[in-house]
């Protein structure tokens, strides 16, 4: 019922293009970039900082999933944490999960010290897709500039990501965020 005091290591993992856009628990989308993690049993959402304890890499991510299902896995990480992690081509590592407090200083969230320069609106297994998303952005900003589609490299094939940046500050990524989202656009997320 709680996660205070949480603290637990084990084996963690990772998911990836597979359940692109599928709903986790939570109800919210899954997006293989987003600081995201599924567990057995933390309330949804809880904040935990998974730490790799082989090469004592560490970051905040949100738990909105459910899992691993497997026997012997703590932890289900987005491919972009095992990224950021340094386990993404292992599959798996030992980890120490512990749970944040959300108003401690360990929540990303509001920073005002963490700056964004850009916004990821979508994540595309076809290159068409991304394009003409990122021409439809076009149209309604008027600025053929700011929107970008970049190519990354999966395990299980190339993903199309289209992105709007850089901007100046939070408030400029936010403001676009808005106008994005005015221009049924929701997805639109603040990328460091």
């Amino acid at each position: 019922p709680t996660a205070v005091g949480y603290v637990e290591e084990g084996v963690a993992s990772w998911y990836g293009l597979k359940f692109q856009g599928r709903p986790t628990s939570s109800g919210e989308p899954f997006d293989v970039y987003q600081a995201t993690a599924a567990h057995k049993s933390l309330p949804l959402p809880t904040y935990v900082r998974v730490t790799n304890l082989v090469n004592n890499r560490s970051m905040v991510v949100k738990v909105n999933d459910r899992g691993p299902f497997i026997e012997g896995r703590l932890l289900d990480v987005s491919y972009g944490v095992a990224v950021k992690l340094g386990f993404a081509d292992a599959g798996t590592t030992r980890v120490r999960v512990e749970a944040i407090d959300l108003a401690g200083t360990d929540d990303w969230r509001g920073s005002s010290d963490r700056e964004y320069s850009q916004l990821q609106v979508a994540a595309f297994q076809s290159s068409e897709a991304a394009e003409a998303l990122a021409e439809a952005i076009r149209r309604v900003l008027g600025d053929t500039t700011l929107v970008s589609v970049s190519e990354l490299s999966m395990p299980d094939g190339t993903l199309y990501r289209v992105r709007v940046g850089p901007l100046a500050d939070n408030q400029a990524v936010e403001a676009m965020r808005s106008q994005l989202i005015a221009h049924d656009f929701p997805e639109a997320q603040p990328l460091p």
